[in-house]
C-alpha cells in the first residue's frame, strides 16, 4: 500500500478543515482534496511492497560432473513487474539425492538425474530445473600391455570418468583394433589373437578414448612365457637366498614385460641380467642356481 505524506497549504485559511468549517461549496473541497493527492510525487510514496512473483535463473541448466556447482539467482517482483530489493530467500531441492542447494542458492551435483530447485520469500516461490548428466572426459583401458598366444583371448575393460574424476557407469563403448589380421576385438572388449604381431586396441565414447597394446606371440615366445609361468620356477626361487630370489623375479618380470610389448631386445637384456644374478649367487644355493641356469638356457633357446 502506498501512503502519501501530508500536504500543507501556504495559507491556513485555504486548508480543507477550514473550508469545511466555513461551509465552502462542496466542489471546492473536493478539488482541494484532489490537488492534495496529485501534489504527492513518486518519491513521496512509502510502505512495504507485496511480492507477486519470484524469478530464479538460470531456469534450466545441466551439470556434467558430480561435485560440480551452479550458482542460482532469485529476484522478487511486485504485480507491476518491478524488482523488490532486500528480500531474503529460502532455498530447497526437490531431490537432494540428485542435487543439493545451499542457503545462498549454490547447487551441487550429487548423482545423475533431475531436481527442481525452489526459492521462496513472502509466501511466494519460483523454481529452476537442474539436470545432472555426467559426461565422460577420460577412459582408462586395462589390462595393458597383454601378451597372447594365437587363438587366446583376453577381456579388456575401460574405466570412464567425468571432469572431476568420478566414475561414470552405464557407458556404451566403441572398440576397434588397429589390425584385425593380428587381433580382433568384439563390441564388449574381448580380444582374440589371430597371428603374431602387435596391435593397438582402442576404446572410445563421447570423444574420449584410450588404448592398450596387445602382442600376439610367436610359437617360441609362447613357450617361453609358459615356461616362466610354470609353477616350479617360483618354488625354486623360494628356496634360494632372498636377495637372489628378488633379483631373479625382477628379471623374469622384465622378460614377460618385454614379451608383452613385443620388445625382443628388452627380453634379451632381462635374460642377461638373470645370468648375472645367477653368477653372483650364494655358493650354498649352487644346486638350485644350476637348475635355474638350465631354465635360462631353455628360455634362450626358445628365442632363437
Amino acid at each position: 500500500m502506498r501512503i502519501c505524506k501530508s500536504v500543507r497549504f501556504q495559507r491556513p485559511l485555504l486548508s480543507v478543515p477550514n473550508l469545511l468549517a466555513s461551509r465552502a461549496p462542496p466542489f471546492l473541497v473536493l478539488g482541494l482534496g484532489v490537488a492534495a493527492v496529485l501534489a504527492c510525487g513518486e518519491d513521496e510514496l512509502t510502505g512495504p511492497s507485496v511480492v507477486a512473483v519470484v524469478e530464479v535463473s538460470p531456469a534450466l541448466d545441466t551439470l556434467v560432473a558430480l561435485g560440480s556447482t551452479l550458482q542460482l539467482q532469485a529476484v522478487a517482483k511486485d504485480a507491476g513487474g518491478r524488482t523488490i530489493s532486500g528480500r531474503t530467500f529460502t532455498w530447497r531441492s526437490s531431490n537432494q539425492g540428485v542435487a543439493t542447494v545451499s542457503g545462498a542458492g549454490l547447487v551441487t551435483a550429487v548423482t545423475n538425474g533431475t531436481a527442481t530447485i525452489r526459492a521462496e520469500t513472502g509466501g511466494v516461490s519460483g523454481s529452476a530445473t537442474t539436470v545432472v548428466r555426467q559426461v565422460v572426459v577420460a577412459l582408462a583401458v586395462s589390462p595393458t600391455p597383454v601378451a597372447l598366444a594365437v587363438a587366446e583371448t583376453v577381456q579388456l575393460s575401460a574405466a570412464a570418468t567425468d571432469a572431476n574424476g568420478n566414475a561414470v557407469s552405464g557407458v556404451s563403448l566403441s572398440w576397434r583394433s588397429s589390425d584385425d589380421a593380428v587381433a580382433t576385438v568384439a563390441s564388449d572388449g574381448e580380444v582374440t589373437a589371430v597371428a603374431p604381431g602387435t596391435v593397438t586396441i582402442t576404446a572410445e565414447v563421447d570423444g574420449a578414448s584410450d588404448s592398450g597394446t596387445v602382442t600376439v606371440l610367436t610359437v617360441g615366445h609362447t613357450r617361453l612365457r609358459n615356461l616362466l609361468e610354470d609353477p616350479y620356477v617360483p618354488v625354486l626361487l623360494d628356496h634360494v637366498a632372498a636377495a637372489t630370489a628378488d633379483e631373479l623375479r625382477a628379471a623374469f618380470d622384465a622378460v614377460e614385460q618385454g614379451l608383452g610389448e613385443g620388445d625382443d631386445a628388452a627380453v634379451q637384456a632381462a635374460l642377461a641380467t638373470a645370468r648375472g644374478v645367477l653368477a653372483a649367487g650364494d655358493p650354498a644355493d649352487a644346486v638350485l642356481l644350476a637348475i635355474l641356469g638350465l631354465v635360462l638356457d631353455h628360455l634362450e633357446l626358445l628365442l632363437q
